[in-house]
C-alpha cells in the first residue's frame, strides 16, 4: 500500500478521500435495494437520508482526518463504492469502547465478488493502525450477510458477539486488537 492521506494505493485498487465527486456513487447505492438490505434497517433511503449521510461523511474528514474513501479500480478507473474508517466512540454498539474506530465497506453490485472489499479493507485496517494509531477496529455485520463477515475474518478480526444495531436490527460485531 502507498500513497498519502488524502488517497491510499493498494495493487488494483485507488482510494480517495471523500468527496463531492462520490454525491452519485453513494447515491446509487443507498436506493440499491440488495446493496442497502445488509445497511441499518435494511431499506433504501430517501432522499433527505441520503444527503444527510453524505454531508456527515463529508464532515468526518474535516473533524478527525479521516472518514470514507471512494474506491476505483486502477486499471481502468471503474468506480467501486466505499471503504470507511469512523470514530463511534460507543454509538454503535455496546461492545465498542471509546477509541476504538469502526471499519466498513459498501459496494456496487458490479463490484461483489472480485476482492475488492478485501483489499480496500486491508489498506484501511493498516491507516487504522499505522497513521491513525487505532488500539481496536471493529466491524458491524448483518447475520445474512456471509460475504462480510469472510471480509472481516480476512483482515484477522474475530467475533465478540451479537449486539442489536441503531434500527433495531440484528448484528454481529467482530474485532481487532492493533498488532503489537
Amino acid at each position: 500500500m502507498s500513497g498519502g492521506a488524502d488517497v491510499l494505493l493498494t495493487d488494483r485498487l485507488e482510494l480517495r478521500r471523500w468527496s463531492e465527486d462520490d454525491r452519485r456513487g453513494w447515491t446509487e447505492l443507498c436506493r440499491d435495494p440488495e446493496v442497502m438490505r445488509f445497511i441499518g434497517a435494511g431499506v433504501t433511503w430517501d432522499a433527505d437520508q441520503i444527503a444527510a449521510g453524505f454531508e456527515r461523511n463529508l464532515l468526518r474528514w474535516e473533524q478527525d482526518g479521516f472518514g470514507w474513501r471512494s474506491i476505483r479500480v486502477r486499471d481502468t478507473g471503474q468506480w467501486a463504492g466505499f471503504v470507511a474508517l469512523n470514530r463511534l466512540d460507543g454509538a454503535a454498539t455496546r461492545m465498542m469502547r471509546r477509541g476504538d474506530l469502526e471499519i466498513g465497506w459498501w459496494l456496487a453490485r458490479s463490484a461483489w465478488g472480485r476482492g475488492y472489499a478485501s483489499e480496500a479493507a486491508a489498506a484501511a485496517r493498516a491507516e487504522a493502525f499505522g497513521r491513525l494509531a487505532c488500539t481496536r477496529l471493529i466491524a458491524r455485520v448483518r447475520p445474512e450477510n456471509a460475504a462480510s463477515a469472510k471480509v472481516a475474518e480476512r483482515l484477522g478480526m474475530h467475533l465478540l458477539g451479537g449486539d442489536v444495531g441503531r434500527s433495531g436490527e440484528p448484528i454481529l460485531v467482530y474485532g481487532l486488537d492493533r498488532p503489537r
